[in-house]
Protein backbone atom coordinates (compact mmCIF):
# COMPACT_ATOMS: atom_id res chain seq x y z
CA UNK A 1 0.00 0.00 0.00
CA UNK A 2 2.57 2.21 1.04
CA UNK A 3 4.54 1.77 -2.52
CA UNK A 4 0.93 1.92 -4.31
CA UNK A 5 1.01 5.61 -2.49
CA UNK A 6 4.82 6.51 -3.43
CA UNK A 7 4.24 5.88 -6.76
CA UNK A 8 0.66 7.48 -6.97
CA UNK A 9 2.56 10.92 -5.56
CA UNK A 10 5.92 10.37 -8.35
CA UNK A 11 2.88 9.94 -11.17
CA UNK A 12 1.17 13.34 -9.87
CA UNK A 13 4.55 15.13 -9.32
CA UNK A 14 5.65 14.33 -12.94
CA UNK A 15 2.26 15.15 -14.02
CA UNK A 16 2.46 18.36 -12.89
CA UNK A 17 6.04 19.33 -13.67
CA UNK A 18 5.15 18.37 -17.56
CA UNK A 19 2.06 20.54 -17.54
CA UNK A 20 4.48 23.51 -16.07
CA UNK A 21 7.00 22.66 -18.53
CA UNK A 22 5.04 22.23 -21.76
CA UNK A 23 4.16 26.00 -21.64
CA UNK A 24 7.62 26.85 -21.87
CA UNK A 25 8.15 24.62 -24.90
CA UNK A 26 8.61 26.10 -28.26
CA UNK A 27 6.09 25.89 -30.84
CA UNK A 28 8.00 27.57 -33.60
CA UNK A 29 11.76 29.03 -34.17
CA UNK A 30 12.39 32.09 -36.76
CA UNK A 31 16.08 33.27 -36.69
CA UNK A 32 16.32 31.86 -33.34
CA UNK A 33 13.29 33.86 -31.26
CA UNK A 34 10.80 31.18 -30.07
CA UNK A 35 6.80 31.14 -30.06
CA UNK A 36 6.48 29.42 -26.51
CA UNK A 37 3.62 27.23 -26.27
CA UNK A 38 1.59 29.18 -23.57
CA UNK A 39 1.49 32.10 -25.75
CA UNK A 40 0.87 30.07 -28.66
CA UNK A 41 -2.33 28.44 -26.51
CA UNK A 42 -3.23 31.94 -25.35
CA UNK A 43 -3.60 33.43 -28.62
CA UNK A 44 -5.18 30.91 -30.29
CA UNK A 45 -7.55 30.81 -27.33
CA UNK A 46 -8.37 34.57 -27.79
CA UNK A 47 -8.72 34.27 -31.44
CA UNK A 48 -11.32 31.27 -31.38
CA UNK A 49 -13.11 33.19 -28.44
CA UNK A 50 -13.74 35.86 -31.00
CA UNK A 51 -14.28 33.73 -34.12
CA UNK A 52 -17.21 32.39 -31.78
CA UNK A 53 -18.58 36.04 -30.79
CA UNK A 54 -18.28 37.49 -34.02
CA UNK A 55 -19.80 34.07 -35.44
CA UNK A 56 -16.79 33.83 -38.33
CA UNK A 57 -16.29 30.88 -40.30
CA UNK A 58 -13.05 30.45 -39.82
CA UNK A 59 -11.48 27.00 -38.98
CA UNK A 60 -9.37 26.21 -36.08
CA UNK A 61 -6.78 24.63 -38.30
CA UNK A 62 -6.55 28.09 -40.24
CA UNK A 63 -6.53 30.20 -36.63
CA UNK A 64 -3.59 28.08 -35.74
CA UNK A 65 -1.94 28.73 -39.27
CA UNK A 66 -2.80 32.48 -38.73
CA UNK A 67 -1.12 32.43 -35.02
CA UNK A 68 1.69 31.08 -36.90
CA UNK A 69 2.57 32.84 -39.62
CA UNK A 70 1.71 36.46 -37.59
CA UNK A 71 4.39 35.11 -35.59
CA UNK A 72 6.83 34.62 -38.14
CA UNK A 73 5.88 37.59 -40.13
CA UNK A 74 6.42 39.44 -37.11
CA UNK A 75 9.80 38.03 -36.04
CA UNK A 76 10.85 39.72 -39.39
CA UNK A 77 9.75 42.70 -39.20
CA UNK A 78 11.36 43.53 -35.61
CA UNK A 79 14.86 42.18 -37.14
CA UNK A 80 14.64 44.33 -39.83
CA UNK A 81 13.34 47.33 -38.17
CA UNK A 82 16.21 46.32 -35.68
CA UNK A 83 18.64 46.64 -38.76
CA UNK A 84 17.20 50.22 -39.93
CA UNK A 85 17.73 51.28 -36.25
CA UNK A 86 14.05 51.45 -35.08
CA UNK A 87 13.31 49.31 -31.88
CA UNK A 88 10.92 48.91 -29.39
CA UNK A 89 11.05 51.87 -28.36
CA UNK A 90 9.31 53.60 -31.69
CA UNK A 91 7.07 51.43 -31.45
CA UNK A 92 6.06 52.78 -28.05
CA UNK A 93 6.35 56.29 -29.03
CA UNK A 94 3.93 55.32 -31.93
CA UNK A 95 1.07 53.77 -30.09
CA UNK A 96 1.28 56.97 -27.55
CA UNK A 97 1.11 59.12 -30.15
CA UNK A 98 -2.02 56.86 -31.94
CA UNK A 99 -4.00 55.64 -28.49
CA UNK A 100 -4.36 57.63 -25.30
CA UNK A 101 -3.91 55.77 -22.07
CA UNK A 102 -7.37 56.81 -21.08
CA UNK A 103 -8.34 54.79 -24.59
CA UNK A 104 -5.69 52.03 -23.40
CA UNK A 105 -7.37 51.94 -20.16
CA UNK A 106 -11.37 51.53 -22.29
CA UNK A 107 -9.80 48.76 -24.36
CA UNK A 108 -8.99 47.16 -21.38
CA UNK A 109 -12.49 46.01 -20.72
CA UNK A 110 -13.12 44.63 -24.98
CA UNK A 111 -10.29 43.10 -24.82
CA UNK A 112 -11.14 40.83 -21.87
CA UNK A 113 -14.65 40.37 -23.25
CA UNK A 114 -13.44 39.82 -27.36
CA UNK A 115 -10.66 37.26 -26.58
CA UNK A 116 -10.50 36.38 -22.70
CA UNK A 117 -6.93 38.62 -22.68
CA UNK A 118 -4.96 40.68 -20.57
CA UNK A 119 -4.37 44.67 -21.52
CA UNK A 120 -0.59 42.92 -22.20
CA UNK A 121 -1.92 40.28 -24.52
CA UNK A 122 -3.48 42.35 -26.45
CA UNK A 123 -0.35 44.69 -26.83
CA UNK A 124 2.19 41.39 -27.44
CA UNK A 125 -0.40 39.64 -30.00
CA UNK A 126 -1.97 42.48 -31.99
CA UNK A 127 -0.99 46.46 -31.01
CA UNK A 128 2.59 46.12 -31.05
CA UNK A 129 2.88 43.77 -34.04
CA UNK A 130 0.43 46.47 -36.01
CA UNK A 131 2.61 49.16 -34.90
CA UNK A 132 5.82 47.11 -36.47
CA UNK A 133 3.92 46.96 -39.41
CA UNK A 134 3.29 50.80 -39.69
CA UNK A 135 6.47 50.95 -39.22
CA UNK A 136 8.33 49.10 -41.84
CA UNK A 137 5.86 50.48 -44.03
CA UNK A 138 7.37 53.41 -43.17
CA UNK A 139 10.53 52.51 -44.01
CA UNK A 140 10.03 51.13 -47.26
CA UNK A 141 7.49 53.92 -48.56
CA UNK A 142 10.72 55.89 -48.11
CA UNK A 143 13.38 53.57 -49.66
CA UNK A 144 10.70 52.25 -53.11
CA UNK A 145 10.72 48.77 -51.25
CA UNK A 146 7.52 46.62 -52.49
CA UNK A 147 6.51 45.34 -49.11
CA UNK A 148 5.29 41.86 -50.36
CA UNK A 149 7.87 41.09 -52.44
CA UNK A 150 10.46 41.87 -48.94
CA UNK A 151 8.08 39.65 -47.22
CA UNK A 152 8.59 37.37 -49.81
CA UNK A 153 12.27 37.18 -50.05
CA UNK A 154 12.44 37.05 -45.92
CA UNK A 155 10.54 33.89 -46.00
CA UNK A 156 12.56 32.33 -48.46
CA UNK A 157 15.37 33.03 -46.58
CA UNK A 158 14.80 32.40 -42.90
CA UNK A 159 15.18 30.03 -40.67
CA UNK A 160 12.00 28.67 -39.77
CA UNK A 161 11.24 25.66 -37.26
CA UNK A 162 7.46 24.77 -36.52
CA UNK A 163 7.56 21.91 -33.67
CA UNK A 164 3.55 21.37 -33.95
CA UNK A 165 3.10 17.73 -35.38
CA UNK A 166 0.84 18.96 -37.60
CA UNK A 167 2.26 21.86 -39.25
CA UNK A 168 5.44 22.07 -41.24
CA UNK A 169 7.68 25.15 -42.75
CA UNK A 170 8.14 24.40 -46.33
CA UNK A 171 9.00 26.33 -49.55
CA UNK A 172 8.87 29.42 -47.69
CA UNK A 173 4.87 28.96 -46.58
CA UNK A 174 3.25 27.11 -43.26
CA UNK A 175 2.01 23.77 -44.93
CA UNK A 176 -0.45 20.84 -43.62
CA UNK A 177 1.48 17.33 -42.58
CA UNK A 178 -1.61 15.99 -42.55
Amino acid sequence: MKNLSVLLLIIIILSALFIFTRSFLPVVRVEGESLFWRDFSKNRAGLKQFRELSKENISDLDIEKGVILAFIENTLIQKELKLRGRGEEDVQKLIRSTVSDEELSNLEDAVARLYDWSLDDFKKFILYPQSRRLLIMEEFQKENIEPDQWLEKSLSAARISIYLPRWKWEDGEVQRRY
